[in-house]
């Protein structure tokens, strides 16, 4: 990756750049990528999906107050930086 960024892809070039990729992918029977991804499929085994026939209807006990700690540190980081944005924001408006 090129430290300038205007030297580098848009978002758009990329998507561009992956879409004919794919397109040629797609196109062709006789492609190795391809072939290499469906072989690779048919070897990876099947998950394990098994399920105790009793497990569905067991109930748990969460300890609620592990969950309420998470949503109240999770609320502070968004509120601290939505506070950086605006103060960021600010600063700008005023330079200007």
């Amino acid at each position: 990756m090129d430290k300038e960024f205007n030297k580098r892809p848009t978002a758009t070039e990329i998507i561009d750049i992956i879409t004919r990729w794919l397109y040629e992918i797609d196109q062709e029977d006789d492609n190795e990528i391809k072939n290499q991804f469906l072989e690779d499929d048919k070897i990876k085994p099947e998950p394990n999906k098994q399920i105790h026939s009793h497990e569905v209807y067991t109930s748990k006990i969460y300890h609620t107050q592990k969950f309420s700690e998470y949503i109240s540190k999770s609320i502070s980081v968004v509120e601290n930086f939505e506070s950086s944005i605006t103060t960021i924001v600010e600063s700008k408006s005023v330079g200007k």
